[in-house]
C-alpha cells in the first residue's frame, strides 16, 4: 500500500498508513522483542515519526491561549475532516514519546542497523 500510495504521490493515504503503521506497536515494549522483531519495530517506528513530522500538518492546540479560550469552527456532524488521520494526534505523540527512550538505546547499540535505518 505504501509504494502504491508513494507512485500516485498520494500524500494524506501515506500519513493514514504510517500513523496505522506506528499504532501497531502502541503497547510493545521493544526490549521484549528479539533481535529481527525490534529492529523491524524500530525501523517502522522511527520511518512514521520522521515521515508524519515532515508530511503531515499536526494542528493540535492548547485549549487555552493567553487566558482565553479558543474559539474553533465547528463542523456538521456527517463533515469528515480532511486532515483526520484515524488517530488522534495526541495518541501519535504518546506512541512517540513512550518509545524514544527505547529507539535511543536501541540506535546506539545497533550502529550497523540503525545506519540501515536512516
Amino acid at each position: 500500500w505504501i509504494k502504491r500510495a508513494v507512485r500516485e504521490r498520494k500524500a494524506q493515504v501515506l500519513c493514514i498508513l504510517w500513523a496505522h503503521l506506528a499504532y501497531i506497536f502502541k503497547n510493545v515494549d521493544l526490549a521484549d522483542l528479539d533481535a529481527d522483531f525490534c529492529a523491524m519495530a524500530a525501523m517502522t517506528i522511527l520511518s512514521a515519526q520522521i515521515f508524519l513530522t515532515a508530511t503531515y500538518q499536526f494542528d493540535v492546540e492548547p485549549p487555552l491561549v493567553a487566558g482565553r479560550s479558543m474559539k474553533r469552527k465547528k463542523k456538521k456532524a456527517d463533515e469528515k475532516d480532511p486532515n483526520d488521520i484515524g488517530i488522534s494526534q495526541t495518541e501519535l505523540f504518546d506512541i512517540f514519546t513512550i518509545h524514544r527512550v527505547a529507539l535511543l538505546r536501541w540506535l546506539e547499540q545497533n550502529p550497523r542497523r540503525a545506519n540501515e535505518a536512516m
